[in-house]
């Protein structure tokens, strides 16, 4: 994955396709699971919002999505 291309993505796309990402926007202190504009906001724009900077996410999404079970790995990998 590189951080443009998860930039680039909506943030409800993110959480449909890889659910332990919802562990690592919670880690982040951000509230997109759940939200009204997760389906149309970017992960840029999240993080833009949250002062949190996109590298460090996808961090946080790598490190949840290697600590889930494989059944999730079966859903593709991170751009």
């Amino acid at each position: 994955m590189n951080k443009a291309d998860l930039a680039r993505m909506i943030v409800d796309d993110v959480l449909t396709r890889w659910p332990p990402a919802v562990r690592a926007f919670n880690r982040m202190k951000m509230a997109c699971p759940g939200c009204t504009m997760a389906p149309f906001e970017t992960v840029g724009e999240a993080c833009a919002a949250y002062g949190v900077k996109v590298a460090r996410l996808e961090s946080v999404i790598r490190e949840e999505l290697d600590a889930a079970p494989s059944p999730v790995s079966g859903r593709g990998e991170l751009p």
